[in-house]
């Protein structure tokens, strides 16, 4: 699919900081309590195995990663 989700790159790079600092890290579950976007939506966005995206999760990814780049929860590469 030439839409993947960068949603595990994200965690990776937000958990490498809160290791660096000594904070406890955060999963697939904490994130989908934090956000409210269902355990099963992450896991799919995180695998990328997700068909669609709601723009409401979506809002509720940007927020919580603190981007206004939509490219940072999404990238596409077009199929050649």
């Amino acid at each position: 699919m030439p839409i993947r989700s960068r949603v595990k790159v994200l965690l990776a790079e937000r958990n490498l900081d809160r290791t660096r600092s000594g904070e406890e890290l955060i999963s697939v579950r904490r994130l989908s309590r934090e956000t409210g976007i269902t355990h099963s939506a992450l896991v799919k966005l995180v695998n990328n195995q997700s068909e669609r995206v709601d723009f409401e999760t979506l809002d509720k990814l940007m927020r919580f990663f603190e981007t206004t780049d939509i490219r940072d929860i999404l990238e596409y590469t077009p199929a050649e």
